[in-house]
């Protein structure tokens, strides 16, 4: 039942396993699915979205207002949450953690001269071991005006002390 050979000795017309009839096969540059993978239906998101934008009248506090089932459903979660669900309250605490906004550090005015006041309260007493250096200014020390020939110091306590630091002196004596 095969057709005619060729020269070759092959049968060009054959039809049979993996030998599809010529008329039926692909022509070169054609695809073997023209129109592609069917796209998925939007037709349930867009439905969804519309059903979450209408709005609804729900009563709150003895008084009845006016939202979005989209707000209704977040409200009633949020309340699941608060009366203990922990389905509810996992996903509210998730969903806070997942968009939490950093908001940036600003200072004030008041923050400013409490930290100033702290880093010059330490940065004295650390140095000097006095509360007589609070006095000194802020800026001295952090511009580094505050030099001394000893000790690198050129505070009024040092001057009185000899341009030693009262820590120093106390340890030398106790020697």
């Amino acid at each position: 039942m095969s057709k005619t050979l060729d020269d070759a000795g092959s049968n060009a017309d054959e039809v049979g396993y993996k030998r599809p009839p010529k008329h039926t096969r692909f022509k070169p540059g054609q695809s073997g699915n023209p129109r592609g993978r069917p796209r998925k239906s939007k037709q349930i998101d867009d439905l969804i979205r519309r059903e979450l934008d209408q709005t609804i009248v729900i009563k709150e506090g003895g008084r009845e207002i006016r939202v979005s089932k989209r707000a209704a459903m977040i409200k009633q979660l949020v309340n699941q949450a608060i009366k203990g669900d922990p389905k509810a309250r996992q996903f509210v605490l998730s969903h806070l953690e997942k968009h939490r906004e950093i908001e940036p550090f600003v200072s004030t005015a008041a923050d400013d001269a409490e930290l100033l006041r702290l880093v010059a309260g330490s940065a004295l007493s650390g140095a000097h071991g006095g509360e007589a250096q609070a006095e000194e200014s802020l800026e001295e020390v952090l511009i580094g005006n505050h030099v001394s020939e000893d000790t690198g110091c050129e505070c009024s306590a040092h001057e009185q002390s000899g341009g030693r630091r009262q820590g120093v002196e106390d340890a030398d004596e106790q020697s």
